[in-house]
């Protein structure tokens, strides 16, 4: 994605993939200022704990962590756990957000990363899940597989 914009002959705007950049010039066509911002692409990932039929399964501890392409963990901030009806939340920010599960899914907004899904705790009279990994790509979720996802159920 690249688009550029030259305007009176007095400023320039650049936009590559996540980046902006903004030039400033004088009368003589010297740059005077240049402003670089880069934008973080998120995804919206809904979250939710589904018992055989798809019904939402209230009280099932989940922990959600991540790695960036360049193996780095991934450091959550508030607000980037939206939880769901009757939802609880035990870990906000961090390594790890860790929440638990309510009556509807919880959304998470997450950048570019692979993501793993971990149930600490069932629900009485469940067992505990399997992990699930994604993938988040340019604001597209993937499974391990490569194909797109809407969202993350158990």
């Amino acid at each position: 994605d690249f688009n550029h914009n030259f305007h009176n002959n007095n400023y320039y705007d650049i936009h590559y993939n996540n980046y902006d950049i903004h030039h400033n010039y004088n009368d003589d066509g010297n740059i005077t200022e240049e402003t670089t911002t880069t934008t973080t692409v998120t995804a919206q990932v809904n979250i939710n704990k589904v018992d055989v039929n798809g019904t939402e399964v209230k009280g099932a501890t989940l922990e959600l962590s991540g790695v960036k392409e360049d193996g780095s963990k991934i450091a959550f901030e508030e607000n980037q756990l939206v939880l769901g009806d009757d939802a609880q939340l035990v870990n906000g920010k961090g390594d790890s957000l860790v929440w638990i599960s309510g009556t509807s899914a919880s959304i998470v907004l997450v950048e570019d990363g692979t993501y793993t899904l971990h149930e600490e705790a069932a629900p009485n009279g469940y067992i505990v899940a399997q992990d699930i990994k994604f993938i988040v790509k340019d604001g597209i979720v993937y499974d391990e597989e490569g194909n797109k996802m809407g969202g993350v159920e158990w």
